[in-house]
C-alpha cells in the first residue's frame, strides 16, 4: 500500500511540474510579443508621418494654386516673387549695399537736431515704381521740385521696381534684375544728398531710412483731396501749384504721400 501512494504521489507531481512553462520558453514567448508590439507602433508611425505629409503636401498645393491663380489683382507679381525666391540666377545681380552704405554716411544723417531751424520734411512713398528708369526719373524729378518750392527737404528713394517682394525680380519675363537699386548707383546730385549751389541754403536731402527713423509718425497726406483742388486733365504747371497751396497750410515737419494715394504726377 505505501509503495501505491508512493507512486500515487510521484504522478501527481511529474503532471504539475509539466504544466508549468520552462524558463527558455517563457522567454521566447516574451520576446515574439515585444517584436510583435515593436512592429504595429511601427506601422501605426508610419501610417501617421505618411498621413501628415500628405496634409502638409496638399496645403501647400492649394495655396499655390490660390496664389498662382486666384489672386486677381496683379498676381503675375505674387508669381515672380516665388519664383525669384526659388529660382534665383546663380551668380545674383549686384544689390550695390556700398552705395547704400555710403547714402547712410551723409553729414545730414548724423545731426545732433534734424528739426533744427524748423527744418520739414516731405515723404512720397506713393512714387513710381513697376515701371523703368525713365518713368521713374520723370517722376522723381518732379517730386523733388516740388519738394523743394514747398521749403521741405526731400526723402529719396531706391530706383525701385518692387516695393515689396525679393531682392530680386525677375523683368520681361527674360532675366533677374534688382527689385531695388540705391539712388546714388544711378545718380548724383543734390536729389541724391548731395549739396546745392553755394547761394541755395535747402537742407540736404534724406534717405528713405533715415527718415523711418525721425519721422516715425508723419502726417499723412490724402491724395484725392488735392486731386480734388486741381481737378482731372490738370498739367503739371497747375498740379505743383495744388500742392504747394495744400502743402503750406500744414505746419507739422514731418509729411508723407501715403503709397495707396497714387502718382502725384501721373507719369505713366
Amino acid at each position: 500500500m505505501l509503495a501505491r501512494l508512493a507512486n500515487a504521489f510521484r504522478r501527481t507531481d511529474s503532471n504539475l511540474y509539466e504544466l508549468l512553462p520552462t524558463t527558455e520558453r517563457a522567454g521566447a514567448s516574451g520576446h515574439v510579443k515585444a517584436r510583435v508590439q515593436y512592429y504595429l507602433r511601427w506601422r501605426v508611425w508610419r501610417r501617421c508621418v505618411i498621413a501628415t505629409l500628405f496634409v502638409v503636401v496638399l496645403v501647400a498645393a492649394i495655396a499655390l494654386a490660390a496664389l498662382f491663380v486666384f489672386v486677381p489683382k496683379r498676381s503675375w507679381i505674387w508669381r515672380t516673387r516665388v519664383l525669384a525666391v526659388l529660382f534665383g540666377p546663380k551668380p545674383l545681380p549686384p544689390l550695390y549695399p556700398e552705395f547704400r552704405k555710403a547714402e547712410l554716411a551723409l553729414p545730414q544723417h548724423h545731426v545732433k537736431d534734424p528739426f533744427a531751424d524748423g527744418q520739414k520734411y516731405l515723404w512720397v512713398a506713393s512714387h513710381t515704381s513697376w515701371s523703368g528708369w525713365g518713368n521713374f526719373m520723370q517722376d522723381m524729378v518732379m517730386t523733388a521740385h516740388l519738394t523743394h518750392r514747398s521749403g521741405r527737404t526731400y526723402v529719396f528713394d531706391d530706383y525701385t521696381w518692387d516695393k515689396h517682394g525679393p531682392p530680386y525680380s525677375m523683368f520681361d519675363d527674360k532675366r533677374w534684375i534688382p527689385s531695388r537699386i540705391p539712388l546714388s548707383a544711378v545718380i548724383s546730385g543734390p536729389i541724391v544728398g548731395g549739396p546745392f549751389a553755394d547761394d541755395d541754403t535747402t537742407p540736404r536731402a534724406i534717405a528713405k531710412a533715415h527718415w523711418e527713423k525721425i519721422c516715425p509718425n508723419p502726417i499723412k497726406i490724402n491724395g484725392e483731396e488735392v486731386r480734388a483742388i486741381h481737378g482731372s486733365g490738370a498739367d503739371a504747371t497747375r498740379i505743383e501749384e495744388a500742392w504747394l497751396e495744400y502743402l503750406s497750410k500744414i505746419d507739422d515737419p514731418c509729411v508723407e504721400v501715403p503709397e495707396s494715394s497714387g502718382s502725384i504726377f501721373h507719369i505713366l
